[in-house]
This record gives structure tokens, sequence and C-alpha cells, in this order.
């Protein structure tokens, strides 16, 4: 009981952090969506020659890309969130998207670049990143889903030292907000409540039913798989479907 008392406090440290993320990012997302051209032709002035019709082509070809990611975004905000400390003992947050983030701030980071590897190491581990020497204190891994108007993310594994991996079902019961003060009428209500919380918390991570589309779709690999798939990456080599799985298992 007393672990879960300190998973309860780390939970509402972040669960407050990592929601309004949500909702800062998505927002972003849709109204850049909006506003944005669809076609090469609508940010050139005049497409009256064949090379203008070729850089038409080449622009339209990088909005689709940043209206994919922006698409993403918009639907799952961010896989992941890491605190971590550099070598000078500042700490500092990072919230890791699978698309390009909404922002070059060093608040957000691609599951693809360096800084993203960080989502997949335990904590307690190490990453050098040019002069920078971070170490990894705390992490989620994260299941946005949007209920009506409200943000939510479910069966959150957490990973923070001390208190090992934990699942949380539900973040918005730990926010500080949400049981108003004038509503615990006693003593006794107080404890059910927090009770409640508690039972939100299941130790070690949340096992789920595996399905071809969730064998292909993961977004954070463990930190062995991740460093096979990154040196693919980087060799020019491209894994996909069962069969890029498996050799990423290997």
């Amino acid at each position: 009981m007393e672990k879960k008392g300190k998973a309860v406090a780390v939970i509402e440290k972040a669960a407050e952090d990592i929601l309004q993320t949500f909702e800062t990012v998505s927002s972003e997302a849709l109204g850049r969506l909006r506003s944005a051209p669809i076609h090469g032709t609508d940010v050139l002035a005049s497409v009256n020659t064949l090379t203008s019709r070729r850089a038409a082509e080449s622009i339209e070809s990088v909005l689709y890309q940043q209206r994919d990611s922006l698409q993403i975004l918009s639907q799952e905000p961010a896989i992941a969130r890491v605190r971590v400390r550099d070598q000078n003992d500042v700490e500092s947050t990072i919230s890791i998207c699978r698309a390009t983030p909404i922002s070059n701030s060093s608040t957000y980071s691609s599951n693809r670049s360096l800084l993203g590897r960080l989502a997949a190491l335990p904590v307690g581990k190490n990453l050098a990143i040019g002069a920078r020497n971070l170490t990894v204190l705390e992490k989620e891994k994260l299941k946005p889903v949007l209920r009506a108007t409200l943000w939510e993310s479910e069966n959150t594994e957490f990973e923070a030292k001390g208190l090992g991996i934990f699942t949380v079902e539900y973040l918005r019961p730990f926010l500080k907000l949400a049981v108003p003060t004038q509503d615990i009428h006693d003593l006794l209500s107080e404890i059910l409540a927090g009770e409640e919380i508690k039972a939100n918390i299941v130790e070690r991570k949340r096992r789920s039913v595996i399905t071809k589309m969730s064998l292909r779709d993961r977004p954070i690999l463990d930190q062995y798989q991740d460093k096979i798939f990154r040196c693919r990456c980087a060799n020019g080599f491209s894994s996909s479907g069962l069969l890029g799985l498996a050799r990423l298992r290997l």
C-alpha cells in the first residue's frame, strides 16, 4: 500500500502535464490542418512553365507529408513522456511524438530522432547526444484517447525509480481538480476516494490482446529492438509487416 501511495504522487504530477500536452498538440495540429494549403500551386504566384509545374509537384509532396504529420498529431498527440536529467543535474521533460512535432522546442521530439530513443530506454539508463549526457529518471508510454471533448490516456505504462513498472488504467481521476473539495464531506469519503484511485493502479505491465495490427504498429520498442530498428534505418533497410517484426525481434 505504501508503494501505491508513492505511485499516486508520481502519477498526479505527470497526469496534468500529459493531458495538457494532448490538448495543446491536438488543437495546434487541427488549427494548422484547417489553414494549410492543399496543392503546391496554392503557394506559387503563377504556374506558367514546366519548371513551375515541377516545383509545384515538389511542394505538394512536402505539403502532403506535413498534412500527414498533422493528421497523426491531431489523433495521437504523444506516445511517450520522458523525464531526464543532464550532466549538469538539470531536469527536463520531453514529449515523444509519432510524427514530426508541432514545435522545434526541446520539450517535443519525434520517436525517430535521437532524443526519441529515450522512450525505449529503461529508467536509470544514459543516452549521449553530442555534448549532452541524459539519464532517464521516469517515463510513461501513452495511449491517447479522445472521449467527447476530453483527452484521456488508457492503460498508461509508468516506470519510475524505486517503483518499477506499473500500469494506470485512466489518468483523469488523478487530476487534483477531478474531485472537488466540497464533495468530500468527511474523512471516510476522502479515504474511499483515495482507495478508488489506488485501485486504478496495476503493478507491472498490463498485457493486451495481440492482433496483427498491434504487431505491426508498435510506436515504442524496447531498448534492443529500438537500436536494431535505428541501425536498419540508418543503413537504408526497411522492415515492415510480420516478417519485419520477426527480424526486429532477433
